[in-house]
């Protein structure tokens, strides 16, 4: 984290999307795509919830 201050930041975060295999989709496309919409998903409800919007 101070490496990421240092270069100007006040903070850093990380966002994941997860899917699973063979449970949710057949190929790795599907994979991809589902992780990636939970994803943005995420990213969405956590932007509502500090915004109060949520």
């Amino acid at each position: 984290m101070a490496h990421v201050q240092a270069q100007g930041f006040a903070a850093a975060g990380v966002s994941v999307g997860i899917a699973f295999f063979p449970d949710e989709r057949l190929g790795p496309e599907d994979l991809m795509r589902l992780a990636d919409e939970r994803l943005y998903a995420m990213k969405a409800q956590h932007r509502r919830a500090r915004t109060g919007q949520g």
